[in-house]
């Protein structure tokens, strides 16, 4: 209740382009701030993943056309994702820090979130 008491309070105080702003200010905090793992791009996205499954996330990495997805079965922040989609940016923030990677989400909102991150090969711009 006091999490999305907060996101109810952070969503009605900001515009759009600020809560995007603050989610992906948390994401880069979730990522601690470091440099990317190393590696290949499996490695890097295996250690991405691992630290999802550190915040109680259950999910798969599976190999895709542009490089792989990050499939959650189980979504530690699925609750507060249902109140505010905007959520997954965070998500999406933290996995492209780990991975030095491009970053996009496909996850599906509404009353039972499906979580889907693609990881491409190319290096998002400013990297």
């Amino acid at each position: 209740p006091m999490v999305r008491a907060l996101l109810a309070a952070l969503a009605h105080r900001s515009s759009p382009r600020q809560l995007r702003a603050v989610f992906r200010d948390a994401g880069r905090r979730l990522a601690h701030g470091g440099p990317p793992a190393a590696g290949g791009l499996r490695a890097r996205v295996e250690v991405a993943a691992a630290a999802l499954t550190e915040l109680g996330g259950l999910l798969s990495v599976e190999p895709s056309d542009a490089g792989y997805r990050i499939v959650a079965c189980g979504c530690p922040l699925s609750e507060a994702v249902v109140q505010q989609p905007e959520v997954c940016t965070a998500v999406e923030t933290m996995l492209a820090e780990l991975t030095g990677a491009a970053v996009h989400q496909q996850c599906e909102h509404g009353a039972r979130p499906q979580c889907r991150f693609e990881v491409s090969a190319s290096r998002p711009a400013g990297r």
